[in-house]
């Protein structure tokens, strides 16, 4: 059958795309929280996201299931949380993330995506809100702002006196009657954190200004209690939208926003993601609410992953390296697509899975390696890798 002329055309974007050595594909792997198996392969797993190591624990897994034998055999919600999705466990749990993040309210939502997309959108339709963005938050993020059609400035990142500068010049604007500064609190591609305290000091010079922080690579590894980079800080209180996902250290699956009720009672008639999608089954909001209580409980995983990767930066740094982030991902840049594909693969060749992180997902001259690390992994197994990446 020949091929219509539609898809030649997507099959000439698919050849630009590999002639730049921008070309992804979907790689079948069998995945533990220390382990990929490629083909007869085992690597190292540096590419997870599960930061407390809670694949391959049985005990938490017997736990739970002796906690909850009903969700043995899980099943789906079979609606939209507006319809009959509302079940019981849903309301209890946004009471327990509320409390702990000293919040009136909580709402859950299916994804952190489905969160930063619903809840930005929606906000962008009170008249007057211009959000300022970080120049590296998330992609859902900006496609929120999009989708939204909403009115909003980038400014460099993690650079206050530029915020200052363009929040000066929005509230210049007779337009402009409220501006919601949008970060991460820790960023996935560059490892580092954003400066809550400053953050929330700038916002209290001006009560028009908000701000929106995304939690999701700090839930469960920052804090007392694993309560994230707010916590840890003690900002919580002067953040106005919370946003925590369970896809990451808990292991599970959806996010939240905690936050003032009426902001809460706002979204739940506003954010479209929310609205028109069915809600996540019992048993996966069960898991995540679980192991949300584990969470203060976990300090020893903890302390193990911050001193494993303080002691990666520190031998990075040493052979060189720079940028390399304050948190469990460590970013090692490269500058091209080519360099950090066959740095990647060279690393697989010594028993690691690292994946390369290419131009567009991250600006051209910063492509990189990203190693993302878990509790379970020593710094000895890291160690031939410093090696290589030392020559």
């Amino acid at each position: 059958m020949k091929e219509s002329l539609f898809n030649q055309r997507l099959q000439s974007v698919l050849h630009s795309l590999e002639a730049t050595d921008s070309l992804r594909s979907l790689e079948s792997a069998s995945t533990s929280s220390l382990w990929i198996s490629q083909g007869n392969r085992q690597l190292l797993n540096l590419s997870t996201n599960d930061y407390l190591s809670l694949y391959d624990d049985k005990e938490i897994a017997a736990s739970f299931l002796s906690s909850y034998p009903e969700y043995a055999t899980p099943h789906g919600s079979g609606s939209a949380r507006l319809l009959t999705g509302n079940y019981a466990l849903l309301n209890e749990f946004e009471k327990e993330i509320a409390s702990a993040h000293h919040k009136q309210a909580a709402r859950l939502f299916n994804s952190g995506y489905h969160a930063n997309c619903g809840i930005i959108a929606a906000l962008g339709q009170i008249e007057g809100v211009h959000f300022m963005v970080d120049r590296m938050a998330h992609a859902s993020m900006i496609d929120g702002l999009t989708m939204g059609r909403c009115s909003f400035s980038r400014f460099r990142h993690n650079d206050l006196s530029h915020l200052a500068d363009l929040i000066k010049k929005a509230f210049a604007s007779p337009q402009t009657k409220y501006v919601i500064i949008v970060v991460e609190s820790v960023y996935s591609m560059d490892g580092d954190r954003a400066p809550l305290k400053e953050l929330v000091a700038l916002k209290g010079m001006d009560e028009r200004i908000l701000l929106y922080v995304d939690e999701a690579h700090a839930i469960g590894v920052y804090g007392e209690n694993g309560y994230g980079i707010s916590e840890e800080t003690d900002t919580s209180t002067e953040i106005d939208f919370l946003i925590g996902t369970f896809g990451k250290a808990v292991l599970g699956m959806g996010a939240y926003i905690a936050a003032d009720k009426v902001v809460i009672d706002y979204l739940t008639n506003s954010a479209r993601s929310l609205i028109f999608s069915t809600m996540l089954p019992e048993a996966v909001m069960a898991w995540n609410r679980f192991i949300f209580h584990q969470l203060p409980f976990m300090k020893d995983r903890r302390q193990t992953l911050w001193e494993t990767a303080q002691r990666l930066r520190n031998a990075l740094g040493k052979a060189g390296y720079e940028g390399l982030g304050s948190s469990q991902i460590i970013p090692i840049t490269l500058g091209s697509n080519e360099r950090a594909l066959q740095a990647a693969y060279a690393l697989m060749e010594r028993g690691y899975s690292v994946r390369a992180i290419r131009y567009p997902t991250v600006a051209k001259g910063t492509e990189r390696l990203r190693l993302s690390l878990a509790s379970a992994i020593t710094y000895e197994q890291l160690s031939p890798l410093v090696d290589y990446l030392s020559k």
